[in-house]
């Protein structure tokens, strides 16, 4: 198959992007993988480039030298006379100033994109995004523009990993990234569509979601968990805005722009990362090392609120959390949690609170029962190696049939009633 100069274009302009990159090699890595692929695929002259550079069973298996594969690739655009003239490496400048590859992908995303004339459906720290139309399919599909402030660092790590992320994923519980457009100034990271979020779906319902609901909506969110978890990757942002609900009331996760690959030994991480109402607090207490127990406990503070219809912990600042927290289950000891002395942030001189039994608590048992409720204590552990797992998570007895809880259930409800 012939080689389109296009192909080409978002082949070096890819290199180029993780070139300027300061996100991890990982994350840039996998970006450059997908970017690719489609070179890999349509060109025999361009496997072959690839393949020098370590590409194998459509990816690379450890990362390229990434300058010496856009020389590669520019000698390739010389020999196939597509002019290489427009490319140059970080240092040099980015790009020349005509920017032909950036408005090559700016006329293939005008080309396969309508935006609609609306404000956005929905805007945050690392962009906005809106409601558009692919006019090959006709299907509706949410287009992100990520910020680009600082442009002469290249593409934003946020953007990257939430590529690198989210171009492998294939879950029905995951939300599907459909391509990447990056054009002068932005980078379009173009997704399905759906409407609203969780906030929103409990709001639409006056914040009152029937039992079977609460448990079918989160039993799909910890088989998306489960899905990121055995693939290594911690979402670090989970919380009710960044889960989305299709009709049918098919849950996806969305927004991985905090979420990290990790490997073992576990790398130390910044703090600043989860929303302070669903913040573990192994993250409140300071801890640097942490891993798949932190998104757990954000399940489970997803669990209370969609139970009860109100946060848990709805702290105005870090200690005000930490001190919901322990209002609801108890100030920790060392012998609950052994080295939480040892935390930057944990200080003795908290003070003491006892733990309060989940019928005490609003309507928690009433609308999880009692399985919902035990379900609840094991996702809300303070020890994160007692924390239940997401696998786990989904062989407990919260996710039988309906028909299968227990009597006592029944009679804990009418008691609440």
């Amino acid at each position: 198959m012939a080689l389109e100069q296009h192909e080409l274009d978002t082949a070096i302009a890819a290199v180029q992007q993780s070139l300027a990159s300061h996100g991890l090699m990982s994350e840039w890595t996998s970006f450059l993988s997908g970017r690719l692929r489609v070179l890999n695929e349509n060109s025999v002259e361009g496997r072959k480039v690839l393949e020098r550079h370590g590409w194998s069973g459509n990816q690379f298996r450890s990362p390229p030298d990434l300058k010496r594969l856009l020389r590669d690739l520019r000698d390739l655009a010389t020999s196939l006379t597509i002019s290489p003239s427009v490319y140059q490496v970080p240092g040099d400048g980015l790009l020349s100033d005509d920017g032909a590859v950036q408005r090559a992908e700016e006329r293939r995303f005008e080309r396969s994109y309508l935006l609609e004339d609306k404000p956005p459906v929905g805007e945050g720290t690392y962009g906005a995004v809106y409601r558009a139309r692919c006019l090959s399919t006709q299907r509706i599909v949410a287009v992100k523009r990520v910020k680009m402030e600082h442009e002469d660092e290249g593409v934003p790590s946020t953007a990257l990993r939430e590529v690198a992320v989210l171009k492998q994923a294939d879950h029905p519980n995951v939300v599907r990234l459909l391509d990447v457009v990056c054009t002068l100034g932005r980078l379009h990271l173009i997704f399905e569509f759906v409407d609203q979020n969780l906030k929103q779906h409990m709001k639409r319902h006056s914040l009152r979601l029937e039992p079977h609901a609460v448990r079918d909506l989160q039993h799909q969110l910890m088989k998306g968990i489960d899905y990121c978890h055995s693939r290594r990757i911690i979402h670090r942002d989970l919380k009710p805005q960044n889960i989305l609900i299709e009709t049918g009331d098919v849950l996806k996760i969305a927004d991985f722009g905090m979420a990290r690959a990790f490997c073992v030994p576990i790398p130390k991480y910044t703090h600043e990362v989860v929303t302070t109402w669903y913040r573990a607090p192994e993250i409140l207490f300071g801890s640097e090392e942490y891993s798949l127990p932190v998104d757990v406990w954000s399940a489970g503070c997803i669990l209370g609120e969609i139970g009860t219809g109100a946060a848990l912990f709805h702290g105005d600042s870090e200690i005000d959390t930490i001190f919901q927290i322990f209002r609801k289950l108890g100030t920790p000891t060392k012998d609950e949690w052994p080295g939480i002395n040892d935390l930057p942030d944990f200080k003795p001189t908290f003070p003491k609170w006892q733990k309060r039994p989940w019928s005490e608590i609003r309507n928690t048992v009433a609308q999880l029962g009692v399985s919902g409720a035990q379900l609840l204590d094991d996702m809300l552990r303070y020890d994160p190696k007692c924390r239940i797992s997401a696998k786990q998570s989904l062989l407990h007895p919260y996710f039988a049939a309906p028909h299968a809880s227990s009597s006592a259930d029944a009679a804990i409800v009418a008691m609440s009633d």
